[in-house]
């Protein structure tokens, strides 16, 4: 084996690991994510000649983390508590779908015959403005999107959802409550920061996360070939992987084993690296302003939507800004947003949502995606 094949093999498993750390020691999570880094370090190797690259390992090591990575997020999706959450949480995350996918087909009718990736990535922003970037990338893979896509697509994303995200935890919750009524002061409960996550603490149970994920990935595999006598049908593939995913979430067992949903963000780490190791800069300078733009246009129209919606529904200021943050973001982020609120009573209906949205925006993205391409071929 070459030595060149190696090395990359060890910085696609490995360079996240030095991610988190630098993000957690260097006190600069906010600015330099370890998504960000993950991303660069790919760019850079791929394009500064640091190593030979392998572009057929890039691409199974891609394809293959999110595969694995959704099974290992959607363990914890509590569909029945969901179904139990106070009426103005599931309404607020309803209309923030809604307004996703309004938005990006409008968006996509009006630009889509100038530009021929319009439908992928409209159906992409559907998955990341409903569950987040797994869903995205995922989606991404299922409508056969060209590798520079993803690289694009995830370099606007954290561009835009940065900012969104800055908005969000300084002037944003004052911003929006100028049109909403602000939350029940008699059953808001004040927020306290929760201590970070040490990785791999648990690694019984992300170890039999990541078989039962391999036998999901498998299955939904091999169905397909069933099927259809081919392995060309990702969109397919997608979604008995996901359906299999949310089966499993419904088993107390797999519910009971700790640790898989750091195990699938990792793997979403190892998928940043890979696909940046496609990436050529100079077609990501050239190309990315556009689908930065574009999707800076859908998240801003889609954000506008639902804060009017909400509006005419009356929902309260904390219960639009939390379920925005996880359609938008997706878990992770909920806490830190209910910090800003200082309402920790919000907290369980945003990561609740949350993880909803990652069961939905595979399904969403993947259906939005085909409708726009066959409304623009007609």
């Amino acid at each position: 084996m070459e030595w060149s094949l190696i090395v990359q093999l060890g910085l696609m498993a490995g360079f996240p690991a030095l991610a988190i750390v630098f993000a957690q020691r260097s006190g600069l999570g906010k600015w330099l994510s370890p998504v960000v880094l993950c991303y660069a370090s790919g760019i850079a190797v791929a394009n500064f000649g640091l190593i030979e690259v392998h572009e057929e390992l890039a691409r199974t090591g891609s394809e293959l983390s999110v595969l694995l990575a959704i099974p290992m997020l959607l363990y914890s999706t509590d569909l029945k508590a969901v179904l139990r959450l106070a009426r103005p949480a599931l309404l607020s995350f309803g209309l923030c779908v809604l307004s996703g996918v309004a938005i990006s087909v409008v968006a996509a009718l009006v630009f889509g015959h100038q530009w021929p990736w319009a439908w992928q990535v409209s159906g992409m922003l559907v998955g990341v403005y409903t569950g987040g970037t797994p869903n995205m990338n995922a989606i991404g893979i299922a409508l056969q999107a060209p590798e520079e896509v993803f690289v694009y697509l995830n370099a606007a994303d954290v561009l835009t959802g940065g900012s969104y995200l800055l908005f969000l935890t300084s002037v944003g919750p004052r911003v929006f409550g100028w049109l909403l009524p602000p939350f029940p002061e008699s059953e808001k409960l004040p927020a306290h920061p929760e201590p970070p996550a040490r990785m791999f603490r648990h690694w019984r149970g992300m170890l039999k996360g990541l078989l039962l994920a391999l036998t999901i990935v498998g299955g939904s595999v091999a169905l397909t070939w069933l099927l259809f006598g081919t392995l060309d049908q990702p969109a397919w593939i997608i979604l008995f992987l996901s359906l299999g995913s949310v089966w499993a979430s419904f088993v107390p067992a797999v519910k009971e084993w700790e640790g898989t949903y750091e195990a699938g963000d990792y793997l979403l780490l190892i998928f940043c690296v890979s696909i940046g190791m496609l990436a050529h800069f100079g077609d990501v300078l050239a190309e990315g302003a556009t689908i930065a733009g574009y999707t800076a246009l859908v998240m801003l129209g889609t954000i506008a939507l639902h804060w009017v919606l909400a509006a005419l529904a009356r929902i309260d200021r904390d219960t639009f800004v939390i379920t925005s943050t996880a359609a938008i973001y997706g878990p992770p982020f909920v806490g830190q947003v209910a910090q800003v609120l200082d309402n920790r009573t919000v907290v369980f209906a945003g990561i609740a949502t949350g993880l909803a949205g990652y069961a939905l925006g595979n399904f969403l993205g993947i259906a939005v995606g085909n409708l726009v391409y066959l409304l623009l071929q007609g």
